[in-house]
C-alpha cells in the first residue's frame, strides 16, 4: 500500500504565512510550535515587512461636518489601491479620538492629526493612538505639523512649527509683512512614552510655512515663503535633522494653490487651478520636477485623454504618481460628494479609468481626504518588532477590544437605547454596532485560540470534540482542574450524546491538572470570552424590545445591525 502522507515543505509555510494580515498571524502563532518559530524569525519579520508594502493602499480620511455627541469623528477606509474595490480587501475604522483639522500623508502605515496644539500619532490598521505631549505655542501664532521617519534610527518624528507673523502699517496705510518668528521642535515616537519629549532645533533660514509635507527618501518638504515674500521649498532631514532650501523659478507661488506631489519618485510642484480642458475633451496641465542630478527643475507638460467624457464636470486634483511612477492618480477636491473616487491613467496607455469606493460608512456628511501609498500596519504587523517580543502567555498582547474607549462607548450608547427606548440616534447606532459587532467575532476566536493553548495541557483532545467557540469556552470554565468528569454536571452546555463522548473521552485523556497560575489565566480568558459573547447579543436584544413612544414610532427592531451570515457564531 503505497503512504500517501506528505509533509509540506518549509518555504511553502513561510509563503502561506507571508501572504495573511496580522490578526491571522497571531491567531496561528497558538495553532503550531512550528508557525510561532517562523513567525518570530528575523527573516520573516523583513520578508513580510517588505512584501507587504508592495501592496500599498488608497487611504480615505473622512471627517464629520458636524460633531456628534460633541466628539469629533473621523472614519478610516482603505482598499488596495490598484485592484478592483470588489475584490480588494477593506479595512474600515471609526474613532473619536484624534483631532479633525490637518492630517499627515501616511508613513509606514501611521498619520499625524493635528488639532489646534493637540497631536496624535494614529494606526488605522491596528486602531491604536499616541497623543503626544503638549506643546507650547506663543499667544497668537499659528502651528503646522510634518511628520516623517527616521530611515537610520528606525523612529518616526514629528516636525513642529510655530510662527508668528509681524506686520506693520506704513505712512500710506499699507500694511506690509515685516518678519515671522519661527520656532523648530522635534518629538521622537519611541517605544517608550515616557522618555520622549519635544525638542528644540535650530533653524537659519526665516521663513513661514504655508503647504502641506510631502516626506520622501528620508526628508520632509514642505513649501514656504521667505521674509522677502519668494517661495521656496523646505527641506528637512528627518535623521540628521538638518534644514536646507530649495529655491524655485519665479512663476511659483505658493500663495496661487501650488502643491507638493510625489512624482516618479521623486518630488514635483503641480498648480492646481492652472489646466486647460481642449475641445477634444483632453484634459492639460503642467508640472513641475525636480532633477536631483542636475539640481534645477523641469517643465514637463501632461495631457490626459478623454478626461471630459469620464469625469464631466466633478472637480479632481492631481495627486501624483503611484507604483513604478507610470499610474497618475488623481482624487477629488476633498469635502466633495465625490470623495470617494479615484482616477488612474497609465501614462503608456493612455487610459483612463474610474475607481470607485461602495461604502455606506462614508456619506455626504463627510470631508474626505485620499492619500495614496498607504501601507496598512495590520497588514505589515505593528511595526513588525512586536511578532518578536510578542508575549503569547498574556492574553492583553492579543485581546484588546474590551479596554478600548470605543468598545466602552457603543455598549454604552446601546444600553442606553435599550432603556429609553428612543428612535432619534438609532441610524448612527446601526453603524456604530455593525462595526463593533465583527470586532467582537473576530475577538471572540482569538480569545478561544489562547484558550485551547492553555487547555491542551489538561484535555487536549476536548477542542476536536467541541468545535462552536463558546461551547468550549463555557465546558472548560465548568470542568476546570477537575480530573474525574463525573463530578462535572455539564448538562444544559451540551446535548446529552455529546456529554456522554466528552466524559468517556476525558477517562482516558493523558491530560494534567493546570499550573494554578494557567488555570487562573484560563478562567479569565473564559469569563473575557463569555463577557464578549454577553455584548454581541445586546443589540439583538434591543430588536425584541418595543418602543416605548406611544406616538406609533419604529421600533428597535427596525435598526436590528445586519452582520454577515458566516459571521454569526450562535
Amino acid at each position: 500500500m503505497v503512504n500517501t502522507s506528505f509533509e509540506t515543505p518549509p518555504e511553502m509555510h513561510v509563503e502561506i504565512l507571508a501572504r495573511l494580515p496580522l490578526k491571522s498571524l497571531m491567531k496561528f502563532m497558538s495553532v503550531s510550535k512550528k508557525w510561532e518559530s517562523i513567525i518570530r524569525g528575523e527573516q520573516f519579520r523583513r520578508d513580510y515587512l517588505i512584501q507587504s508594502m508592495t501592496r500599498p493602499r488608497v487611504l480615505f480620511v473622512a471627517n464629520r461636518r458636524y460633531f456628534h455627541n460633541f466628539k469629533p469623528e473621523a472614519l478610516f477606509h482603505s482598499v488596495y489601491q490598484e485592484e478592483p474595490s470588489s475584490l480588494s480587501s477593506v479595512q474600515q475604522m471609526r474613532t473619536y479620538e484624534t483631532p479633525l483639522y490637518k492630517v499627515s500623508q501616511p508613513v509606514r502605515g501611521l498619520i499625524c492629526h493635528q488639532g489646534d496644539t493637540n497631536i496624535v500619532i494614529c494606526n488605522p490598521g491596528l486602531k491604536k493612538f499616541r497623543n503626544l505631549p503638549q506643546i507650547e505655542v506663543p499667544e497668537f501664532a499659528s502651528m503646522r505639523s510634518f511628520f516623517g521617519y527616521d530611515e537610520v534610527k528606525n523612529v518616526f518624528k514629528v516636525l513642529c512649527i510655530t510662527q508668528l507673523v509681524k506686520y506693520q502699517t506704513t505712512t500710506e496705510g499699507d500694511i506690509h509683512k515685516v518678519r515671522s518668528d519661527v520656532g523648530h521642535q522635534v518629538y521622537t515616537v519611541r517605544s517608550d512614552v515616557e522618555s520622549s519629549s519635544w525638542k528644540g532645533i535650530a533653524c537659519n533660514y526665516d521663513y513661514s510655512a504655508v503647504t502641506e509635507g510631502l516626506f520622501k527618501g528620508g526628508f520632509l518638504y514642505y513649501g514656504a515663503q521667505s521674509n522677502n515674500d519668494q517661495s521656496v521649498v523646505m527641506s528637512f532631514n528627518v535623521s540628521s535633522e538638518d534644514f536646507s532650501v530649495i529655491e524655485l523659478p519665479n512663476e511659483v507661488d505658493f500663495d496661487n494653490n501650488w502643491k507638493l506631489v510625489n512624482y516618479k519618485g521623486g518630488i514635483a510642484l503641480v498648480d492646481e487651478d492652472n489646466f486647460d480642458i481642449h475641445l477634444n475633451g483632453n484634459r492639460v496641465f503642467k508640472i513641475l520636477f525636480r532633477n536631483e542630478v542636475a539640481g534645477n527643475w523641469e517643465i514637463e507638460t501632461i495631457e490626459i485623454p478623454r478626461w471630459k467624457e469620464t469625469v464631466d464636470n466633478e472637480d479632481y486634483h492631481f495627486k501624483g504618481t503611484i507604483g513604478t511612477g507610470e499610474l497618475l492618480v488623481f482624487a477629488p477636491t476633498h469635502g466633495t460628494r465625490f470623495g470617494r473616487r479615484v482616477l488612474y491613467c497609465d501614462e503608456a496607455t493612455k487610459n483612463l479609468r474610474r475607481f470607485d469606493i461602495e461604502e455606506r460608512m462614508i456619506d455626504e456628511d463627510h470631508i474626505v481626504r485620499t492619500f495614496f501609498d498607504h501601507a496598512n500596519l495590520e497588514d505589515i504587523g505593528m511595526d513588525m518588532a512586536d511578532l518578536k517580543t510578542l508575549n503569547y502567555d498574556d492574553l492583553d498582547n492579543f485581546s484588546k477590544l474590551q479596554k478600548s474607549q470605543r468598545y466602552a462607548d457603543i455598549i454604552q450608547k446601546v444600553e442606553e437605547a435599550l432603556e429609553k427606548g428612543t428612535v432619534l440616534e438609532y441610524k448612527k447606532l446601526i453603524e456604530d454596532c455593525n462595526q463593533l459587532l465583527v470586532d467582537i467575532e473576530n475577538e471572540i476566536v482569538i480569545v478561544h485560540n489562547f484558550i485551547r493553548e492553555k487547555y491542551r495541557l489538561k484535555f487536549q483532545e476536548l477542542e476536536s470534540l467541541v468545535h462552536h467557540p463558546i461551547d468550549y469556552v463555557r465546558v472548560v470554565k465548568r470542568i476546570g482542574n477537575e480530573m474525574d468528569l463525573t463530578l462535572v454536571d455539564l448538562e444544559g452546555l451540551l446535548p446529552s450524546a455529546m456529554i456522554m463522548v466528552v466524559s468517556v473521552t476525558a477517562s482516558t485523556t493523558k491530560g494534567n491538572q493546570l499550573p494554578k497560575d494557567v488555570l487562573l489565566k484560563t478562567i479569565d480568558a473564559c469569563n473575557r470570552a463569555l463577557d464578549l459573547d454577553s455584548a454581541r447579543k445586546k443589540p439583538s436584544h434591543a430588536s425584541e424590545t418595543p418602543s416605548s413612544s406611544a406616538s406609533g414610532s419604529k421600533s428597535v427592531e427596525n435598526i436590528k445591525p445586519i452582520i454577515p451570515h458566516d459571521l454569526h457564531m450562535t
